[in-house]
């Protein structure tokens, strides 16, 4: 069962300190970094799902210890890097 609530009510309850917004929101459910659905303009996350999603992608691997240039860095490193900032709060 999808069960969606505002992505305002989301980030409250996510990021408490901030640093968050609705357009990054936007952002990450359009490239579908978190489950979410864009509703007459409005978004919406669902929390369950997302918040397995999140659980089942906190490790990172390196492709390459060798490597010179560091990966750019993806909406959910950002959103993954706010979380982990959130959590520890």
């Amino acid at each position: 069962m999808l069960k969606l609530i505002t992505a305002q009510q989301w980030i409250r309850e996510v990021f408490p300190e901030g640093g968050v917004g609705p357009r990054t929101v936007e952002k990450w459910i359009r490239t579908k970094v978190i489950h979410g659905r864009i509703i007459g303009g409005k978004l919406f996350v669902d929390p369950d799902r997302t918040a397995v999603l999140l659980e089942s992608n906190t490790e990172i691997e390196a492709d390459d210890a060798t490597d010179p240039e560091p990966p750019e860095p993806t909406p959910q490193d950002d959103f993954q890097a706010l979380l982990d900032k959130a959590r520890a709060a």
